[in-house]
């Protein structure tokens, strides 16, 4: 049986081990309460499923996590490694896809929580200046019938008997790595507060996008157990993705830096200007001491670095067949965009719709990649 509820949720430690979590002296005193928070809605969930014998009919599954303050108080715990949060991710993604095997899965939560549930590193040291970027929402699809999964028996046995070094064992079981995902969407919302401090071009912002680059670009290498606990999906990979969808509101250009992906992309989506129906830059609250100018030219510095790097003739990231830019229809910086673009002309690139284009010639098409998905993937 599931322990007793602890602030509102229960801990499974009891079930799967009938021990106290190694090296914790109290449940009150243990991460667990924030690593295995999800578990019992997720059980309960679970079990109507199976109840109800539709485990196949779920497409979709999606994350939604509340921004309380709950994983600050974890430094004065006296707890030996933060890693309890990844460890309970893993435990958390294990259990969802050894019963289930959606095609999507979202998650809506707040970056540093983000980061934890994906098992990701994140550079929180300047969270303070992007003061209005609550919540990032991370979407992964996987579009090909070929690569399905399939769920797997979960043994739990003594997942939770031994040392925080054992996590590196479920790298796979990471969201990230542990299913054949094909397609990646990432929104990391406004980026305009933090245009009003010093040298905001400095400020690194929370984000996920530098472990998902390295996982897309298969160089990735285990992170030492620093401060931020181990990362075991960094010793994993995502060979089957080929497109990424990436929105931001003013992102730096030196951040919405894709260079790395596009040798493994078939296409890239941007989106980096608010909606024009929004009202975002009439709201002086939200844009605070930013300047506007400031904003903008970040925005064409990041496409004209995206477009000076498929230039036609330079032959580079054969791979990619298709970019779009979400940006080409928003009154004011289209005609500044339309020039922008011009180097993406024929013979090697055609707009076929405004801010689509398309390879029409590819210089030397690399051959596609050799990884096959099994089911042991994920074990």
């Amino acid at each position: 049986m599931l322990s007793e509820p602890l602030f509102g949720y229960k801990v499974p430690y009891q079930l799967m081990t009938g021990k106290k979590l190694p090296g914790i002296g109290t449940l009150e005193q243990s991460a667990a309460l924030c690593a295995l928070m999800f578990y019992h809605q997720l059980v309960d969930m679970l079990s109507f499923l199976e109840r109800e014998n539709i485990t196949r009919e779920v497409q979709s599954f999606v994350v939604l996590r509340d921004k309380v303050p709950l994983w600050k108080p974890l430094s004065a715990t006296g707890l030996p490694n933060p890693g309890w949060r990844h460890l309970g991710a893993v435990l958390f993604w294990r259990q969802l896809f050894s019963m289930i095997d959606p095609k999507r899965v979202a998650i809506l939560a707040p970056p540093g929580d983000l980061a934890y549930l994906t098992n990701t590193t994140m550079d929180n040291s300047h969270e303070w200046a992007f003061g209005d970027m609550d919540f990032h929402l991370l979407e992964f699809r996987n579009e090909n019938r070929d690569l399905a999964g399939s769920p797997q028996p979960l043994p739990y046995g003594n997942v939770l008997d031994g040392s925080l070094k054992d996590i590196a064992a479920y790298s796979r079981t990471s969201v990230l790595c542990s299913r054949p995902w094909t397609h990646l969407a990432l929104n990391e919302g406004s980026f305009l507060k933090s245009y009003g401090t010093y040298e905001y071009f400095e400020r690194g912002a929370p984000s996920v996008i530098h472990d998902i680059t390295r996982l897309l670009a298969h160089y990735g290498s285990p992170f030492p157990n620093d401060s931020l606990g181990p990362q075991p999906c960094m010793q994993a990979s995502m060979p089957f993705v080929h497109s990424f969808t990436y929105t931001g509101i003013f992102p730096f250009a030196n951040h919405a830096n894709f260079d790395k992906m596009l040798p493994h992309l078939e296409e890239l989506d941007c989106r980096f200007a608010p909606d024009p129906g929004s009202g975002i830059l009439d709201d002086r609250q939200r844009v605070g001491r930013a300047e506007l100018q400031d904003c903008w030219q970040e925005l064409f510095t990041a496409y004209q670095d995206i477009c000076s790097a498929l230039e036609t003739g330079r032959g580079a990231y054969p791979r990619l067949k298709k970019f779009i830019c979400g940006d080409s229809r928003v009154t004011g910086i289209s005609d500044d965009l339309e020039h922008l673009f011009t180097p993406l002309c024929l013979p090697e690139w055609a707009e076929l719709k405004p801010g689509e284009f398309h390879r029409l010639v590819s210089p030397s098409s690399p051959p596609e990649p050799s990884h096959r998905w099994t089911d042991d993937e994920n074990e």
